[in-house]
């Protein structure tokens, strides 16, 4: 597994990362409407991925409204390869535990989201100042750093 240099919003300048993190809701950011989309498997990122991306967020609003921290990973183009994911919680805790090697997270207690569900309301997060995994509302904005294989 591969992860990019920088969370979401970063740019690599050749010798570090750039810019201000992106802090990203899991759903489109709505607090109403919740869609369980069946995305609990924890170490298939790609699978995950793929699923949110083209299943609907949120029942409340016309139209199919996107699950925005899938899409980003998704639709990313870094480094000469677009097959980028929302890592699996599982991967996501792989990630962690490599995190010095790997660099450049926030270890001040920001979360990173992960690309499972926990139920139509809560998905899958792990903080990287210690490694904590919890649930939290698909609402709320966190950082977010996409992997591939």
């Amino acid at each position: 597994m591969y992860v990019t240099r920088g969370d979401a919003g970063m740019s690599w300048s050749g010798s570090s990362c750039t810019g201000g993190r992106s802090l990203i809701p899991w759903n489109n950011g709505n607090t109403s409407g919740y869609v369980a989309v069946g995305t609990t498997y924890q170490s298939d990122g790609p699978g995950n991925t793929a699923t949110e991306v083209a299943t609907d967020s949120d029942s409340g609003s016309a139209g199919t409204q996107p699950h925005l921290a899938a899409q980003y990973c998704d639709t990313l183009s870094e480094d000469g390869h677009s097959d980028w994911y929302l890592p699996a919680k599982g991967e996501l805790n792989t990630i962690y535990t490599n995190k010095a090697a790997i660099g450049n997270f926030d270890t001040g207690g920001t979360y990173y989201w992960s690309s499972s569900e926990y139920n139509n309301g809560g998905a899958w997060v792990q903080r990287f100042s210690d490694g904590y995994q919890g649930l939290y509302d698909k609402f709320n904005t966190y950082a977010v750093r996409c992997a591939r294989r």
